[in-house]
């Protein structure tokens, strides 16, 4: 088997990404589960593993997993707070019932950047 690593996981993660946009979702969550699992174990960015953690909510919540991609949403708002706004920022305000306590996080993130 060919060792997996950082560009493996992106071609992964990209073809999952295309294949939710297709409408594919069940194979998109395969593909991203896949990235997931091997980008933790290759050290990939903590940032590039959050996107993918997004986009497997976006899955999640398109198959009417709603818990299932809420739990995914939160954890890739963890995985992105401090290195990836975007993401971070995208993965709160997707969530169906977001927790107090990553609202009150969103609200600590922000203020440096409106007080610029």
């Amino acid at each position: 088997m060919a060792e997996q690593g950082p560009a493996t996981v992106q071609v992964r993660g990209n073809l999952g990404a295309l294949l939710l946009s297709a409408g594919r979702t069940q194979d998109a969550l395969v593909e991203l589960d896949t990235a997931i699992k091997e980008g933790t174990a290759a050290g990939v960015a903590r940032d590039a593993v959050a996107g993918l953690v997004f986009n497997k909510a976006q899955a999640l919540s398109m198959l009417g997993k709603v818990e299932a991609a809420d739990e995914a949403y939160a954890a890739a708002a963890n995985g992105a707070h401090g290195h990836h706004f975007g993401t971070y920022g995208k993965a709160l305000a997707a969530m169906h019932k977001p927790p107090g306590l990553l609202m009150g996080q969103a609200g600590e993130v922000s203020r440096p950047c409106v007080s610029r």
